[in-house]
């Protein structure tokens, strides 16, 4: 039976204790004794696993390597070094250089480069996934994604996700030569489409004359690299695509002119009007139902939808012509084009239009025109349809051709959520300094998506300012991006 002077004794221990436990807590001082227990225990597991990567249990290697990563031991960068060069499991070679991508420890990249040409595909493939990481780990799946087998027309297989890193991300020309390099040599025809896709994520502007090369020598390339210059966003690397504009294979062509109009090169125009007055492709009852699958549009189309992209007067009776076209897409391509003109003349036709449109899309497109050619309440029409689950794409991407991005300050503290946060993304492509003071109130919102996304658009904002007055950091941070919905996408 316990005593009365036991019970005390314990009960004064347990309150010393807490006393001191309190005492360190406010100091930040940990009590001796108690300070060596975690560090201890994190150095025991490091040790572990580290050990284990020399187990002659394959098993057991894997597993230390993939935890290794997992816990992104920075101190295991030699010994998982050693184990993506020599272990003889290609498995545990493939965990060990993505765990390296995962601690991030810029020593380790002459040894991943090298990893590159590891004889095992898997190995390889892993490699890839480990540059990446250095800059971006989410949402890169798209990458390695293969249209073969049961997936060769799956039409919701995505081979061409958004993720990007930020621009003016200052990306380890280590990296890029190196992925650059597999994107010429590598036996894998999947592994070689990784590659370009892999320089489209890190953003290597300065890998394009590569890009180009490849277009040339490799044919099964062509349509991941027009993709890649659609996200690098010049519109020079459009004058690639030009040459494909008739290109047998009806998917590099569709992407080579999707490619020079989006990216607005205007030195196409001529070209692409020549394509259009082929007239529409005949591609028999199958061609239709395949291309579908594999969302290829007739040629006509994608044509007229590139010329609405670049807006050249040159273009001007073609989309007169689209006006009362029996398709919507048709007339919203017409009204779209002439709109990014801005030809005041046909404001009184279009206006005249849209008072019996019956199609939704259309008269969102019928309001982005009369907004461009001088009638601001439009815009109205476009904000307000930002939240709508159809219409809402449609809308954020006119927000990119507003005549002035001060007209879009007044929707900011007055519009719901996911509305704010598409008008701060707007902000953030094409805003200056300028939009800076509209945008700071919205850093005291109490929600945090509002504050992250007016945020990101202030960081842009003052970063393309730096980078056009040459100042910008030896290194900028390196966050993740997340530039929401990608650009209207061949056949959607």
């Amino acid at each position: 039976m316990i005593s009365f002077a036991q019970m005390t004794l314990g009960r004064n221990v347990r309150l010393l204790l807490v006393a001191v436990l309190l005492v360190s807590a406010w100091t930040g001082v940990a009590p001796v004794g108690l300070a060596s227990g975690p560090t201890l225990a994190v150095q025991t597991d490091l040790e572990k696993m580290v050990a284990n990567l020399k187990s002659p249990d394959v098993l057991l290697r894997r597993k230390a390597a993939k935890d290794l990563g997992e816990r992104r031991f920075r101190e295991a960068t030699a010994p998982l070094v050693d184990a993506a060069r020599t272990d003889s499991d290609p498995e545990v070679r493939a965990h060990a250089v993505e765990a390296l991508g995962r601690i991030k420890n810029f020593d380790a990249v002459p040894a991943m480069t090298e990893v590159l040409k590891d004889p095992a595909t898997l190995v390889r493939r892993a490699a890839i996934r480990g540059l990446i990481s250095f800059y971006i780990e989410s949402e890169i799946g798209f990458v390695f994604a293969e249209r073969s087998g049961f997936n060769y027309l799956n039409p919701f297989l995505d081979t061409d996700g958004p993720t990007i890193v930020e621009p003016y991300t200052q990306v380890d020309p280590r990296i890029t030569d190196a992925l650059a390099g597999l994107m010429r040599n590598d036996a894998d025809v999947n592994l070689r489409r990784a590659g370009v896709r892999a320089l489209g994520v890190l953003r290597a502007n300065s890998q394009v004359p590569a890009l180009a090369a490849a277009l040339q020598v490799d044919p099964d390339l062509r349509v991941d690299v027009f993709r890649v210059f659609i996200k690098l966003g010049d519109p020079e690397n459009g004058n690639y695509a030009v040459p494909y504009f008739n290109e047998a294979d009806r998917n590099v062509r569709a992407e080579a002119i999707f490619t020079a109009g989006y990216l607005r090169t205007r030195q196409a125009n001529s070209k692409l009007i020549d394509v259009y007055n082929l007239g529409e492709d005949k591609r028999g009852f199958k061609g239709t139902i395949k291309d579908f699958f594999k969302q290829i549009p007739e040629r006509q189309y994608i044509t007229l939808q590139a010329l609405s992209h670049i807006a050249d007067p040159a273009s001007k009776d073609i989309f007169v012509q689209n006006l009362r076209a029996s398709d919507n897409d048709r007339r919203c391509m017409a009204n779209e084009g002439l709109a990014r003109m801005n030809d005041p003349s046909f404001l009184e036709e279009i206006s005249r239009n849209r008072l019996k449109e019956g199609n939704e899309d259309v008269k969102l497109a019928q309001a982005f025109a009369l907004y461009r050619l001088g009638r601001p309440e439009f815009l109205d029409a476009i904000v307000q349809k930002l939240d709508a689950v159809i219409l809402g794409g449609q809308a954020e991407n006119y927000l990119v051709d507003v005549l002035k991005t001060s007209d879009l300050h007044r929707y900011l503290r007055t519009s719901t959520l996911e509305t704010t946060i598409k008008l701060c993304k707007a902000l953030g492509k094409i805003g200056t300094s300028d939009d800076v003071p509209a945008l700071e109130p919205l850093l005291k919102d109490a929600n945090p998506r509002v504050f992250n996304a007016a945020n990101l658009a202030i960081q842009r904002i003052k970063l393309r300012q730096q980078a056009r007055a040459g100042e910008l950091p030896a290194r900028p941070p390196v966050p993740p991006t997340e530039e929401g919905k990608r650009p209207r996408r061949v056949g959607q």
